[in-house]
């Protein structure tokens, strides 16, 4: 579904996406509508006309989150490695620091700060946007650990909620 008066009525368009299978998404500074749907897909959905039409995008990766980095780059996280995109059609491959296979989520706070919780509980910063990535240094083993929510005070703490109703 489309609209084009801020919600007061909508329209649909036939664009073979199926209904309840999850998705993300996001648009972009310039208007276009990036979906990513399914349970791991290797293509997302794109839109460069409000949604009228939609194009797929096959990237043969395995996607797992589609994230905004700022108003005009986003980032798609994968098997050892992100991809990174500032059109939402061409993408550069960035891999994954050290031992990190999947970035099990990504926060950001701001284009210059983001952080990542890998799946093996480590927790990285990137202050570029997602091209390089530093480890934290953390008091708690978070081995295990998923994140469900994050968030930082003023002084630069970390608040963590997740698995097993467990806070960091």
């Amino acid at each position: 579904f489309a609209t084009i008066n801020t919600g007061a009525s909508w329209s649909s368009s036939a664009t073979g996406m199926k209904l309840g299978q999850g998705s993300q998404v996001e648009v972009m500074i310039d208007g276009k509508i990036l979906q990513l749907q399914g349970s791991n897909p290797k293509s997302y959905w794109y839109s460069t006309d409000n949604g009228v039409t939609w194009q797929t995008k096959n990237l043969n990766a395995f996607l797992f989150k589609l994230i905004r980095i700022d108003a005009g780059t986003m980032l798609l996280t994968s098997v050892n490695s992100n991809l990174v995109s500032t059109d939402g059609i061409n993408w550069s491959t960035i891999a994954n620091p050290g031992s990190v296979s999947v970035f099990e989520d990504i926060y950001v706070f701001s284009a210059n700060d983001i952080y990542g919780v890998a799946t093996d509980g480590t927790i990285w910063e990137s202050i570029n946007k997602g091209t390089t990535w530093t480890q934290i240094s953390t008091t708690v083993p978070l081995t295990g650990f998923q994140p469900i929510n994050v968030t930082r005070d003023n002084d630069g703490i970390f608040y963590l909620f997740g698995s097993n109703s467990k806070f960091w």
